[in-house]
């Protein structure tokens, strides 16, 4: 909550043109902070990659690989992680609900009579009785951080989607009830953030097929390697379990029938999404196009789109 708090005061210094803004770049900051702090060095802590020094903290860990004893140690934390997350973040609410009831209650003396109050001013009651501003950033950064954290290791440990669902369902429930009951009426927020949040999102997605792919064409999820091996000639399992979690030999790991297939899909989905793209940003291109050759008003600005004689006339009906 601390960071939070300062990475909020920073934001002030980057001077927004409006509020929106302000969230979204709150928003991303708690976000990166969020998943940095609670998965990203786990991760790197416990990843060994071999030709790190033993005196560097990151990437001299125990675990080459998505091996049994990771999912013991590194992933019972992150599933931990994962459901306190159900409930912890809505302290918050509860927190300042109860301090809204204590000052509310000073206010009126303790008595139920909810005409009654101390203050002597309006805009002091009105103060007191709107309620607290809802941070909307706070309520999106803790559900990209779920959605990241659930797609990068769900393929692993599909429970952790479970426990995302359940993080949505009761955050849903929750902050209904908050904005009826304890905040006061938000503003209004542009659509920016809900595409800048959309864009977050699909690098989620492609983050997960590269986890996924790396989890499944483990030897010890798949044997197809370990059978290959052995019909080549190999005789120790063991080696060929320490030689499959070598995290650079990318071309074992593509050598697994299902492997192949799984980075298939990935390229087919990766090609979708790049037509897509270029299809739509064709169509709005044209659109646009058509827009301002007949004339149509296409800037945000309304008098940077009125022409000239049509400015003169608004400025004398003005005068």
């Amino acid at each position: 909550v601390g960071v939070k708090i300062i990475l909020r005061l920073v934001s002030k210094f980057e001077r927004r043109e409006d509020k929106t803004e302000v969230v979204i770049s709150n928003t991303l900051k708690m976000f990166v902070t969020q998943l940095i702090n609670s998965t990203i060095l786990l991760l790197i802590v416990n990843m060994n990659i071999g030709f790190v020094p033993s005196w560097f903290p990151f990437f001299g860990g125990d675990y080459s690989d998505f091996v049994d004893q990771w999912y013991l140690d590194v992933g019972s934390t992150i599933l931990i992680m994962m459901l306190f997350s159900i409930i912890t973040p809505h302290f918050a609410n509860f927190g300042f609900h109860f301090m809204l009831w204590t000052k509310r209650c000073l206010d009126r003396g303790c008595r139920r009579d909810p005409r009654r109050t101390r203050k002597l001013f309006q805009i002091d009651y009105e103060t007191l009785y709107m309620g607290p501003e809802y941070m909307l950033e706070y309520r999106y950064s803790n559900m990209l951080t779920m959605i990241f954290i659930a797609l990068m290791f769900g393929c692993g440990m599909p429970i952790l989607y479970l426990f995302a669902a359940l993080t949505f369902f009761v955050t849903y429930w929750v902050d209904k009830i908050a904005l009826l009951r304890i905040y006061r009426k938000p503003p209004r927020y542009g659509s920016m953030l809900m595409k800048v949040t959309r864009q977050c999102i699909a690098i989620a997605f492609v983050i997960h097929f590269g986890f996924s792919f790396w989890m499944l064409s483990n030897s010890l999820v798949f044997d197809t390697y370990k059978q290959n091996a052995i019909g080549a000639g190999t005789t120790s399992v063991d080696e060929i379990q320490k030689d499959s979690y070598s995290w650079v030999k990318i071309n074992q790991r593509l050598n697994q029938y299902h492997s192949l297939a799984y980075a298939a899909a990935f390229g087919l989905f990766i090609l979708a999404y790049i037509l897509k793209t270029l299809i739509v940003s064709f169509m709005k291109k044209n659109a646009k196009t058509k827009g301002d050759s007949e004339g149509e008003v296409t800037s945000n600005n309304y008098f940077a789109s009125l022409e000239h004689e049509h400015l003169e006339s608004f400025i004398e009906k003005t005068q």
